[in-house]
């Protein structure tokens, strides 16, 4: 029996429960004699309009939809003329791949066992009135290689790495070895090549630990020969520990009592954290996805930017296909740089058509997010399209001309 408290309640929660069922019942019966009836006897022709709406904002969702097929029709025949008139093409053409390059550069160009090169990047640089292209890698310290890992080594004295190396693409020595157009510690550039006048790299591809900077000890720059040069950081970024009140709250906060009775600390010092890029990035503006990939430019003046490309993503898009891993749209709106010797980061909105991007400039204004036409020109005649971005939408358009053919 039904306690007479309950009243009504249990028939009204019985009939919602029957109605649910009876209407999903008899949806999927009515979805089944449309198909039956209506549908499969001119499959094609009745979903046809819905299959071409559906591969039109697939393509309109990842930036395809401007795409244009262009049939080319190879020379049978490779005269003299045809190779003088490519000749800037050819004598371009990479030579080196990043992987043995890298090895062989970790041979040649380290000096030290707690150096090290995280990856190799591809650029391009004006040399000589001429486009060279290159590769580059920042030369990034490694404190795990370190033969005295004390925590004055570690949080006060080595707190960055130092320059980088730059290799023309298509030349190598009569050694077989790769022509080395920047090297060494402090950098050498070969005329007319870029030069670096702020080597120092305090904010890199590698993960980076906490250090301080400066400190009465001063920091580890480079070596040369028997001795280490020394340095000062003079960059804005930092949270200064100079006050004891400082000092009390980084002690709790990374577990070291050091930090809080060491007397190198000075009224200056700072506390330089979240040092590397892709964790940088994502702490500071977690709002977009990033590419796994930043590289390494030389601005005019010689300083070293980290380059990074982010992504506007969501699953929201209707009626377009997802790619795994990515959503159903993606847009590469914004450019990062990050400066290698103090971390500022500015971010430029590269596509101001995406109402994403849009949305994320109005919401923090473009203090934050700022237009493209205030990125240096130094840095803007190095803007690439992204390998990421190029390979999402070369799964989606390869999908979509499935979809045409069937």
């Amino acid at each position: 029996a039904i306690p007479a408290a309950w009243g009504w309640r249990p028939w009204v929660a019985a009939g919602c429960g029957l109605l649910a069922v009876a209407v999903s019942l008899g949806g999927e019966l009515a979805a089944g004699v449309v198909q039956r009836l209506w549908v499969r006897p001119n499959e094609l022709a009745r979903e046809r309009p819905f299959i071409e709406h559906h591969i039109a904002m697939t393509r309109l969702a990842h930036r395809l939809d401007g795409m244009q097929e262009v049939d080319f029709e190879p020379a049978d025949v490779l005269d003299e003329a045809s190779a003088r008139q490519a000749a800037s093409l050819l004598g371009e053409v990479r030579l080196w791949d990043w992987r043995p390059l890298g090895t062989a550069l970790s041979q040649l160009q380290l000096f030290r066992p707690y150096y090290q090169f995280v990856d190799v990047d591809v650029d391009r640089y004006p040399v000589g009135g001429r486009l060279r292209q290159v590769m580059l890698a920042a030369r990034e310290l490694a404190t795990e290689r370190l033969q005295n890992p004390s925590w004055v080594n570690l949080r006060l004295q080595y707190t960055h790495g130092y320059g980088a190396v730059m290799v023309p693409v298509s030349e190598v020595t009569p050694a077989g070895l790769p022509r080395l157009a920047v090297r060494d510690l402090p950098p050498q550039s070969e005329p007319g090549w870029p030069r670096i006048t702020r080597p120092q790299i305090y904010f890199g591809q590698a993960p980076a630990e906490w250090v301080v900077a400066p400190t009465r000890l001063g920091e580890f720059d480079y070596p040369s020969g028997e001795r280490n040069v020394m340095t000062r950081y003079q960059g804005r970024d930092g949270v200064p520990v100079g006050n004891l009140w400082n000092r009390l709250l980084f002690a709790v906060r990374f577990r070291s009592v050091e930090l809080l009775l060491s007397r190198e600390l000075q009224p200056d010092s700072r506390v330089l954290m979240y040092r590397s890029v892709p964790e940088r990035l994502q702490r500071l503006f977690p709002y977009v996805r990033y590419d796994q990939d930043p590289y390494l430019v030389v601005t005019d003046q010689g300083h070293l930017v980290w380059l990074a490309d982010a992504y506007t993503v969501t699953d929201r898009f209707p009626y377009s296909r997802p790619v795994r891993g990515w959503g159903n749209y993606v847009r590469n709106s914004i450019k990062v740089a990050v400066d290698a010797y103090d971390g500022t980061v500015s971010f430029y909105l590269a596509d101001p058509t995406d109402p994403i991007a849009q949305a994320l400039q109005g919401l923090f204004g473009q203090e934050v997010v700022r237009p493209l036409s205030q990125m240096p020109e130094d840095l803007r005649r190095h803007l690439r399209y992204p390998e990421e971005l190029f390979t999402v939408q070369a799964r989606v358009a390869a999908k979509a001309c499935q979809d045409v053919q069937l």
